[in-house]
């Protein structure tokens, strides 16, 4: 989407929303918006957790579908979800696949994350506050997760970039709403983990625990 278009995009569903939900809250959360990541690996200070989170909608299917894969800040392989789930759109499955990997996290200890996703609509809204009051459920438990005592950051990052994520994310087996734990990085996103990270193929690190 060009520059214009994405203003003139965002301006319209940000009307949409105050009219919704009112103004954003005052108070501030820990977040960071639109810092794109450029399709490779940027590392993290040590002690911090990233998760790549995505959501895709899979028309021909009819069926939605969200995945995320936690990484270490030298990109080692944490842990990674993958589930099949309704959703009346890309909006809140987007959201979904957050919501998801903020309840994986926080019942893993993490302290510290950052959150990267390739919706840079759905980052922007959940940066401004408008998230606290949203008609979408999805988005008001993330609010409410973000509130908690722990530090978590939003960046939007390319799909270029979200490419291992949304592969796991498609390939979601089982029931609806039945979470798919991977402890170890399943080989069909290898090759995309590779090209992030620049290791040998399967020389991922065994699962870390979260720093304090």
């Amino acid at each position: 989407m060009r520059g214009n278009e994405r203003r003139f995009c965002m301006q319209c569903v940000t009307a949409i929303f105050r009219k919704e939900c009112g103004d954003p809250l005052s108070q501030e959360i820990n977040l960071e918006s639109f810092k794109v990541n450029r399709g490779f690996w940027e590392s993290l200070t040590e002690g911090w957790i990233k998760l790549n989170t995505d959501g895709p909608f899979l028309n021909h299917l009819s069926r939605a579908t969200v995945g995320g894969v936690f990484r270490g800040s030298n990109g080692g392989w944490v842990s990674g979800f993958s589930m099949k789930v309704g959703g009346s759109d890309i909006f809140q499955v987007e959201a979904r696949a957050i919501y998801e990997g903020h309840k994986l996290a926080w019942s893993r200890g993490f302290s510290r994350i950052e959150v990267d996703c390739d919706n840079a609509i759905l980052i922007e809204f959940i940066c401004k506050g408008f998230a606290a009051e949203s008609r979408v459920p999805e988005l008001r438990l993330i609010h409410s997760l973000c509130r908690r005592n722990w530090r978590v950051v939003f960046k939007h990052s390319s799909s270029e970039y979200n490419r291992g994520v949304d592969g796991l994310a498609k390939a979601a087996k089982g029931d609806y709403n039945q979470l798919q734990i991977f402890e170890f990085p399943p080989y069909y996103i290898r090759r995309f983990l590779e090209k992030d990270n620049q290791v040998m193929l399967g020389n991922f690190p065994a699962l870390q625990s979260a720093a304090n």
